[in-house]
């Protein structure tokens, strides 16, 4: 996730920037945003019950850190 959004060179090093660059040139992250509107309720059920298990797993571990973690409001 991390480098789909374009951001891995935050985590991973400068030798991680090329990627970020291809990944917002190819607007990678915008594009997920508008297949995910797009989508039917049901997947959209999925990704939303995958992102509600990871959070439930931060929240309950709070020893785990994520390496990268913004609000994406």
């Amino acid at each position: 996730y991390i480098r789909a959004l374009g951001r891995a060179a935050e985590v991973y090093g400068p030798e991680a920037l090329a990627g970020d660059l291809r990944y917002r040139l190819w607007k990678v992250e915008a594009r997920a945003r508008k297949l995910y509107a797009e989508a039917p309720k049901d997947i959209r059920a999925l990704c939303d019950a995958f992102a509600a298990g990871y959070n439930h797993f931060l929240a309950t571990h709070p020893d785990r850190k994520p390496r990268l973690l913004d609000s994406l409001e």
